[in-house]
């Protein structure tokens, strides 16, 4: 109730909005949100540019190369109002999108089912650049810097996050190396991309 507005981003997700030089308090009081309650923002992917490893350099200047795996872009995440009445939010388990009748539109301002977390990408006014994987190594050190021993993640698991890096990265050779250093597996590699 303290807030105009509450997002739900990560911090590999970095908000772009236009014209460039908006800020979010710019942005939203626009009229085109009048009658919003909630903003959805398409994630806007990108690969990890064949980097194996860290560089210390701005992650935009790192992974400037957007994904081929569009369906990734449909994905939203979600800005809303604050003092809005909070008893009738249905329980959600996800930071995606508030379930329930809120008012949400699109970055553009077009209106869009406050539901869903997925919609077809609207980057006309604004977007979620998501650096998902940024290079292997890094992918392997968000997702397992908690593990204690990879012998224990589930065959099923690491077949998963193989399928999903390459469906977002360019497959190449010492990438699945790499997988299969690190899962112990054997893992066929080809020049084909997956869609």
């Amino acid at each position: 109730m303290e807030f105009d507005w509450i997002s739900f981003f990560d911090i590999d997700e970095f908000l772009i909005l236009e014209p460039n030089n908006s800020s979010i308090q710019g942005f939203l009081s626009n009229p085109l949100f009048n009658n919003c309650e909630s903003v959805k923002f398409n994630w806007r992917v990108f690969t990890d540019n064949d980097q194996i490893d860290y560089i210390d350099k701005p992650l935009m200047e790192r992974f400037p190369i957007e994904t081929k795996f569009k369906w990734e872009n449909r994905h939203v995440k979600s800005t809303f109002r604050g003092r809005l009445n909070y008893k009738k939010f249905k329980k959600n388990y996800s930071a995606h999108s508030i379930y329930d009748n809120v008012r949400a539109c699109t970055s553009s301002g077009k209106k869009t089912d406050s539901n869903f977390y997925f919609w077809p990408p609207d980057f006309e006014k604004g977007s979620l650049n998501h650096y998902v994987t940024k290079s292997i190594r890094e992918f392997f050190y968000k997702k397992y810097k908690t593990k204690i021993n990879v012998d224990e993640i589930p065959e099923k698991t690491k077949y998963y996050l193989f399928d999903y890096f390459f469906k977002i990265n360019k497959k190449s050779k010492e990438k699945v190396d790499i997988f299969n250093h690190i899962f112990h597996t054997n893992y066929h590699w080809n020049n084909s991309w997956h869609n």
